[in-house]
């Protein structure tokens, strides 16, 4: 009686374990990034450039750590990469969670890109990529995104959770 008693025990709390583990384990970050970058001003050699990102999670997202890098393929499968600083000099660590009554769950991450020492060609790309952290299960999302000169567009994205772009005319 005793010894079916510890068993017992033992195998519900395995059982619970795993439970827990497996739920741990499925829940991560959920976020989408814009398949299209958003360009606001071009004038002269600088270039103004957003990427819009969405937190579809129910919580705040933290250690959000991006990168833009500026690639350069040559015909020899070797590859230039150069990272781009972000516009502003504050360094987003931490994404509000999704909320219907509030769009700070959408953020744009903006760039001054120079086209001279960064030009843009079809041997040339920007990858932009976004790693961040659920604060409950510490589970890591990673994303990337590939700009080439194709899906580069003139205008506004749009408010909320779509990443349309409203384009502008000039």
């Amino acid at each position: 009686m005793f010894f079916e008693g510890i068993v017992s025990g033992i195998i519900s709390g395995i059982i619970a374990s795993l439970l827990v583990a497996f739920f741990m384990f499925k829940i991560k970050p959920k976020i989408k990034v814009s398949d299209k970058m958003c360009i606001k001003s071009d004038s002269g050699d600088k270039l103004s450039c957003q990427i819009k990102v969405i937190n579809l999670s129910k919580v705040n997202l933290t250690n959000v750590v991006y990168t833009l890098l500026y690639c350069k393929e040559h015909g020899d499968d070797i590859r230039e990469l150069y990272a781009i600083r972000p516009d502003s000099n504050d360094n987003m660590t931490i994404i509000s969670k999704y909320n219907k009554n509030n769009t700070d769950y959408a953020v744009r991450f903006c760039y001054e890109i120079d086209k001279t020492k960064y030009p843009l060609d079809e041997k040339s790309k920007f990858v932009f990529r976004i790693h961040a952290t659920h604060p409950y299960t510490n589970a890591i999302t990673v994303k990337e995104s590939v700009y080439t000169k194709e899906n580069m567009v003139v205008g506004v994205y749009e408010t909320g959770e779509r990443l349309k772009i409203i384009k502008i005319d000039r």
